[in-house]
């Protein structure tokens, strides 16, 4: 949200003659009749140009306009923003309309005077550099917060936006940093990565590290609010009675939560490097619930592109992705479960399939699916079609064929037992995939890898190594999983780098409880993917996650 006002507006240029239809429909050359201006071929107008269409209308016609503002008339128009700028003028926050917005004092209940040029607590640093004072707002912290109760989902959502001094070298150790910070207050084993965040180089050249992603339990409930406070208190290294004007008690008690931050390094105009560190969290009940829906709410906080420098200016812009179609080559692997309990599951996500093929094509992927059973004995052969498996990826013009393959993932294969070896069809269905080359039976040589694991069931491995239902050892679903993670970390071959995702659960006692993905969850988590659960009634949203994950690392 933070665009430089410099910017100029978009344009794009339409190739398909699909992408040109509107009012007056599209012809045979693959330009609109009568002609208008881009924008107008996707219902859009361009917010800057009176007359979008040049047929002396403001919009292009009696469609929604998604970048005119949001109206009665216009429910899908672009949103209202609010724009809060810190009182240094260090961040800028660009925040829903009905987020409570506060700034925080941060002030130092140590031994040290931080403003009288002396080393009065004799430990050999004055006033900035003793860290007594460290990340103060004397000495350059800032804490903002940001609370949003959403009404379309009513789910509460505690944001945050904060700067500290750097305490090592590089952004992605201030990362393993503020990870250990957070373990020591919360105990290493309430503290469960779920990805680990993506270096990438954001908002002109600013070096960053986006969305980490953590799950932290704590002993006893408390609000969602002071769950927020603790965490912010911890990563600035202050006590929450030193952040001076925190919002009162939001949302409800809980002892599960989700925390998800991106960590920016930045160097002001005037003073040494800052760390920008902008997330929200939310309750893990709430996170993980069904649909998927809730989960964007703090994937928007938490991927920093509400925040921006205080210099930069909100500027409306109507931006049309099929100028860069396409950007990103993508093959997917999905590992489904073929046991008769994983029918109903099958059928959800067949269902889900035009959504998501819908979602690729917008996000402006050049994708490939490749799908294989459970079925251990299968050496991880894709299916192809209905009673198919000629072992090579489904591209963009096959959807029918992938709807096929979801609800019969065994395709011509042997049907088998019924017992999900998941762990070893997903493996062998990506080391048989190798080496990387520009084939229909190969994983592409500029790809990125993602293998997609959907059961109802813990890993038939796991299982039968480590015991038929939870607790299980760690160090045992550990060596279970280490081929894959190998393969997927680029370890044991470079060319399987890639990332996983679990659609994974529920217990046999049904969805009201928590997920059961032995194995699944934890290739997920250790390779810097999400975890879904499989309770969901409609996968459309939890898809749209998915793919909006599969993103450049660099831009």
């Amino acid at each position: 949200m933070g665009r430089d006002q410099t910017a100029a507006p978009q344009v794009g240029i339409f190739a398909d003659p699909a992408t040109l239809a509107y009012l007056g429909g599209s012809n045979a050359t693959g330009t609109c009749d009568p002609p208008v201006a881009p924008e107008c071929a996707r219902e859009e107008s361009d917010p800057l140009t009176p007359d979008t269409n040049g047929l002396g209308a403001m919009y292009c016609g009696p469609f929604t306009t998604i970048c005119e503002p949001q109206s009665a008339e216009n429910q899908t128009g672009r949103p209202p923003v609010q724009v809060h700028t810190s009182p240094s003028g260090r961040l800028r926050i660009a925040t829903w309309p009905g987020a409570t917005v506060q700034d925080q004092t941060i002030e130092n209940l140590g031994s040290e005077d931080c403003n009288n040029v002396a080393d009065d607590d004799a430990d050999g640093a004055a006033d900035c550099d003793d860290p007594d004072c460290d990340n103060t707002t004397s000495c350059g912290g800032e804490s903002v917060t940001f609370d949003m109760d959403d009404a379309d989902v009513n789910v509460p959502t505690a944001g945050f936006a904060f700067t500290r001094k750097p305490v090592t070298v590089s952004v992605e150790q201030e990362r393993d940093a503020i990870l250990e910070e957070l373990r020591q207050r919360f105990s290493p084993s309430n503290v469960a990565v779920r990805s680990v965040g993506a270096t990438a180089i954001v908002l002109n050249g600013v070096d960053s590290v986006v969305e980490i992603k953590l799950a932290i339990d704590v002993p006893d409930a408390i609000h969602l609010s002071t769950f927020r406070d603790q965490l912010v208190a911890t990563v600035l290294r202050r006590s929450t009675n030193e952040l001076i004007n925190l919002p009162g008690t939001f949302g409800l008690a809980a002892t599960a939560f989700i925390a998800s931050f991106s960590i920016q390094c930045r160097t002001p105009p005037v003073g040494g490097p800052i760390l920008a560190v902008m997330g929200a969290t939310m309750n893990r009940a709430y996170y993980d619930a069904a649909d998927g829906s809730r989960a964007l709410l703090v994937a928007d906080a938490a991927n920093g592109s509400g925040l921006a420098d205080a210099s930069y200016s909100l500027t409306a812009e109507c931006e049309v992705r099929a100028e860069v179609l396409p950007t990103l080559v993508v093959d997917m692997i999905w590992v489904v479960d073929d046991s008769f309990s994983a029918q109903p599951v099958r059928a959800r996500l067949a269902a889900a399939t035009p959504a998501l093929w819908s979602e690729a094509i917008s996000l402006g992927l050049d994708f490939r699916m490749g799908i294989v059973d459970m079925q251990i004995d299968n050496n991880g052969i894709f299916c192809t079609a209905q009673g198919q498996s000629n072992d090579f990826f489904l591209t963009p013009a096959n959807l029918s064929q992938f709807e096929d393959c979801v609800l019969d993932p065994t395709g011509s294969l042997n049907v088998g037992s019924g017992q999900p070896h998941g762990i070893t069809q997903g493996y062998n269905a990506i080391l048989n995939h190798l080496p990387r080359a520009n084939l229909p039976n190969r994983i592409r040589s500029d790809a990125q890898l993602a293998a997609i694991y959907i059961s109802d069931e813990a890993a038939r491995e796991v299982q039968l190594s480590c015991g038929a239902s939870p607790p299980w050892d760690p160090a045992c679903i550990q060596t279970e999983i280490q081929p894959t993670l190998n393969l997927l970390q680029g370890i044991s071959n470079p060319e399987g780098m890639g990332t996983a995702h679990a659609v994974v659960g529920p217990p046999p006692s049904g969805c009201s409880e928590a997920v059961l993905g032995g194995g699944y969850i934890d290739i997920a988590n250790d390779t810097g993917g999400q975890v879904f659960s499989i309770c969901a009634s409609d996968f459309a949203a939890t898809l749209r996650v998915i793919l909006q994950n599969i993103q450049p690392t660099s831009s």
